[in-house]
């Protein structure tokens, strides 16, 4: 399936002086993404030849890799499961309220099957705010939350495998142009040493390359980012983000320091390949 982003990512954080992780684990995900669609066009599609032209054919799939998904998200959260908040009834409350305006029960279960294939999903919440000019948060109502898959997560730092700071890229498309929100999680330490996430925020219109940034006193002129600030003090040292992994060790690099998630088939491709192959002949 083609890429909706014509952006290339890693030439953009070059330009930004942005490190993260290699290139080559994202085409591993690409590649988790096509055995979870039975559609991995190395594999599911072949030529052969019938006596007078070579005819392409399409290998038939049983989609093991979306059924064994599909049951580690079963598993992980379903109908039994239940958040608790023994703090006090109003923040109970006032959790279940977020949480059921977000459409939780139903996104947090597909977003576990993402991570079965991915490896890694995020949850990004924000508050639909007012912010002065100096990107202070002076008034807050409604807290929504951001679904995030593996392909569009970009750690920037970590430690213990824990991500400390990240990039997470949003597409949006706005009267048929393609545009990227790419949104950085950073740590701004203080003159007095005090530790303080930023977000910042850029707009970029996708084109090839590292992307056209579109200037900020342009951005309310386009539906998806109007009344977005380019810079938001979060007044804490606590993420605004939640990392979510699969707790089986990435051993896609050497190095065993890649703080994202693997495929729970990531070591099992030759069997999937073997299941797809023995039921297309017997089919």
């Amino acid at each position: 399936m083609k890429e909706v982003r014509l952006i290339n990512i890693f030439k953009y954080f070059k330009k930004k002086g942005i490190d993260t992780i290699s290139s080559s684990f994202y085409s591993q995900i690409k590649v988790w993404e096509s055995w979870y669609k039975s559609n991995v066009s190395s594999f599911h599609y072949y030529r052969i030849y019938n006596g007078k032209n070579r005819v392409r054919c399409r290998r038939l799939s049983l989609g093991m890799a979306k059924k064994v998904s599909e049951d580690i998200a079963d598993l992980l959260l379903n109908e039994k499961v239940k958040i608790t908040i023994s703090r006090s009834d109003t923040t109970a409350e006032f959790v279940k309220n977020v949480l059921g305006e977000n459409n939780f029960t139903v996104r947090s279960n597909e977003y576990q099957e993402r991570k079965a294939y991915t490896g890694t999903v995020a949850y990004v919440p924000h508050i639909k705010t007012m912010i002065d000019d100096q990107g202070n948060v002076i008034k807050g109502s409604g807290i929504r939350i951001n679904y995030v898959q593996a392909k569009n997560i970009y750690p920037i730092s970590w430690e213990n495998g824990v991500i400390k700071e990240v990039a997470f890229v949003f597409d949006k498309t706005y009267k048929g142009k393609k545009y990227a929100l790419i949104q950085f999680h950073m740590i701004h330490t203080s003159e007095d040493g005090t530790d303080e996430y930023v977000i910042e925020n850029n707009v970029v219109e996708c084109t090839n390359g590292s992307g056209m940034e579109v200037d900020q006193s342009k951005w309310n002129d386009i539906k998806p980012f109007k009344g977005l600030q380019k810079f938001i003090r979060t007044g804490s040292d606590k993420p605004q983000f939640v990392i979510d992994r699969l707790n089986i060790v990435n051993n896609s690099d050497e190095d065993d320091t890649n703080p994202m998630g693997v495929a729970i088939f990531a070591n099992a491709i030759d069997v999937l390949a073997k299941i797809d192959l023995e039921y297309d002949s017997y089919a």
